[in-house]
């Protein structure tokens, strides 16, 4: 990523995640199954994810 300053940077990742925000609604239709599974499944991916971006930060960076 280049050398962003911390305004910049927090207004790209705001921009990045409201766009994916607003098009959650797009994709909750086009899967063809009930609230509950595509509630389930998508908290299943996002621990997976942020389990793995915590364990990537420790190697970089213990605490």
């Amino acid at each position: 990523m280049p050398n962003l300053s911390g305004y910049r940077l927090g207004l790209l990742l705001t921009t990045i995640s409201a766009i994916a925000w607003s098009t959650t609604g797009l994709f909750t239709r086009i899967i063809p199954l009930d609230s509950a599974s595509t509630l389930v499944g998508g908290g299943v991916v996002f621990s997976a994810v942020t389990w793995h971006l915590l364990r990537s930060a420790r190697k970089i960076r213990p605490v």
